[in-house]
């Protein structure tokens, strides 16, 4: 009995494009609602959904499409190209809106942390917030947001689709 299964590129891409689309929506949305850097616990929750949901339906999506088998190996394929896809749309739109829709968008918060700072602490030296904020600054350069970004959302695809395999996992009877 010859097995056959379906290819997982139909399905990293179309639910690539799908996570793309829900983080652009979300990043227009914080961006016109000037909410960029004063996220809540709330928004942590909706990054998560935004996150797993179409990793978890390509996922869902494959298996039905393929008999009702799935190999947690495709899961895993499906959920970190998904997650890369989301990854990479998620960098070019944090790019797009610091250096071309708002360039001073990023020094604005820069500023207005350093001034938090010595709202919270009035006794700490400037030295102290200096080194706090170079830190913040080197954070966003491209050398360290990027593959932090990437490894993040990486890691986050790998354990959901991780998850969702081993729960949905049903081999061939050969």
């Amino acid at each position: 009995m010859e097995t056959s299964t379906i290819s997982t590129k139909k399905y990293i891409i179309k639910y690539g494009i799908i996570i793309c689309i829900a983080w652009i929506i979300l990043g227009v949305i914080r961006y016109m609602t000037n909410n960029v850097f004063n996220l809540s616990s709330g928004d942590s929750v909706i990054d998560f959904l935004i996150h797993s949901i179409p990793v978890i339906f390509g996922i869902y999506a494959y298996k039905s499409k393929n008999n009702g088998f799935l190999k947690l190996k495709e899961a895993l394929k499906i959920g970190t190209g998904v997650s890369l896809i989301g990854g990479i749309t998620f960098i070019l739109w944090t790019f797009f809106l610091f250096h071309v829709v708002e360039p001073e968008l990023l020094n604005q918060s820069f500023n207005d942390s350093r001034e938090n700072i010595f709202l919270k602490d009035p006794n700490i030296s400037p030295e102290e917030v200096h080194k706090i904020m170079e830190f913040s600054e080197a954070m966003y350069s491209p050398y360290i947001f990027i593959p932090t970004t990437l490894l993040l959302h990486l890691s986050l695809g790998l354990i959901i689709s991780l998850i969702t395999g081993a729960i949905m996992h049903k081999k061939q009877n050969l």
